[in-house]
């Protein structure tokens, strides 16, 4: 390892990758400096006992056009869940869909049974009216998602029955306090392309991002303790790097700014089942329980994350469920109502925990002013949006203002 770089990214989420494959591409002489021993940051898997298990509930939509075009023609395998959700309703699941791309769901979703005829009407006008929606070109009108639909004329049935249990999944918080622009951002992507997973887990995102990156250019398992005058830093070992332009993503931001993010945080339980159940394809929703927030049959949708003769269930909590030492039980008893079995029938593989599960964007999110620096470029999804392409393209941001700098 040198003792100076032309650039220096610091941070090996989606944004720093994103940077660096484009410095990597570009000739850019770089070191990109990861505190932890995988790449991706919040996005990625691990593997336990045969399963593939996603750090947390996490899907890819195929509409994401930089991450896509960025990911080139390496072969990631989505396999997709089928647009909407089938809803858990008065002890049974009643799908909603998107019948133009779901054929064999037109007869439910017309007849669902929380949802006026306005409603399904309104659905479609709301369709056709953010089709395509950049949330970086559209002025925010700094109202909350639940504003939003109540002032599109939504029924309120409709709204907690759909709308609240589906975005909740996203936002990790169901009061659906999230600026309405993201809301707007979430809903065209979902539009547009499908919510999909890596055949073999979403570290396949990250990791074939690393794949073009020279090796000798990764830095794994190596903090950075602090900046120093002259364009240097420090790393946690002691050891001092130069640099020519310094690239800050997530939350190494705080190295240089004193800005702290706020997330959401969610409870993400693994459990293993033999029991058969009916829309296996779809996400699984619960307006009707307090519990649980959504199910999702993963290895239904990619078999790569379980062992054969076995299915792997995600399911989610919002909120900091540590508190509670019955949880993992008490869904395994929930499971069991609702999809058959005994609670002896849901075998827990995992319980993640995350205090950081996503962004929180509240009103005013995408227009209040974000910290900048002269001679530090920040990226990370705080800098756009909370999503992946925002942050891979918060990380492609980063490239041309380094290049843009460089001519300078």
């Amino acid at each position: 390892m040198k003792s100076s770089y032309n650039t220096l990214i610091i941070g090996a989420g989606l944004s720093g990758l994103a940077c660096a494959a484009k410095c990597q591409r570009q000739g850019v002489d770089f070191l990109l400096i990861e505190k932890q021993s995988r790449l991706g940051g919040r996005v990625g898997s691990i593997m336990q006992d045969g399963f593939v298990l996603d750090l947390g509930f996490q899907v890819y939509n195929t509409s994401y056009s930089a991450t896509n075009e960025l990911l080139g023609q390496a072969q990631v395998d989505y396999l997709r869940f089928q647009p909407g959700a089938a809803v858990h309703i008065n002890g049974k699941f009643k799908v909603l869909s998107d019948p133009f791309r779901d054929p064999a769901s037109l007869f439910q979703t017309l007849t669902f049974p929380k949802a006026t005829l306005m409603d399904k009407w309104k659905v479609q006008k709301l369709r056709q009216a953010l089709a395509g929606f950049d949330p970086g070109r559209c002025p925010e009108d700094r109202t909350s998602t639940a504003d939003y639909l109540q002032n599109c004329g939504f029924s309120q049935t409709f709204i907690d029955y759909f709308f609240r249990p589906f975005f909740s999944g996203v936002f990790l918080e169901n009061e659906l306090s999230t600026a309405s622009q993201f809301f707007k951002y979430v809903f065209s992507s979902f539009n547009r392309g499908y919510a999909s997973l890596p055949a073999q887990g979403m570290q396949e995102i990250p990791d074939t991002m690393a794949r073009e990156i020279d090796p000798q250019r990764l830095l794994l398992n190596t903090s950075v303790e602090c900046l120093l005058p002259n364009k240097q830093i420090r790393l946690g070992d002691g050891r001092v790097l130069g640099y020519e332009h310094l690239v800050l993503t997530g939350e190494s931001v705080q190295l240089s700014s004193p800005y702290k993010y706020e997330y959401h945080p969610v409870c993400t339980l693994y459990y293993a089942t033999s029991v058969e159940a009916l829309y296996r394809n779809y996400i699984h929703l619960f307006p009707e329980d307090d519990l649980l927030n959504h199910v999702a049959f993963v290895s239904a949708i990619a078999p790569g994350y379980a062992p054969p003769q076995e299915t792997l269930l995600s399911v989610s909590v919002l909120g900091d469920a540590t508190h509670s030492a019955t949880l993992e039980a008490e869904i395994a008893s929930r499971l069991s109502h609702f999809y058959g079995g005994t609670p002896k029938h849901y075998r827990l593989i995992h319980n993640f925990n995350f205090r950081k599960g996503t962004l929180s964007q509240k009103p005013g999110f995408f227009s209040d002013t974000k910290p900048s620096h002269p001679e530090v470029i920040f990226a990370g999804e705080y800098f756009l949006n909370g999503s992946i392409e925002g942050a891979v393209q918060s990380g492609l941001n980063a490239f041309a203002t380094l290049q843009q700098r460089s001519r300078n």
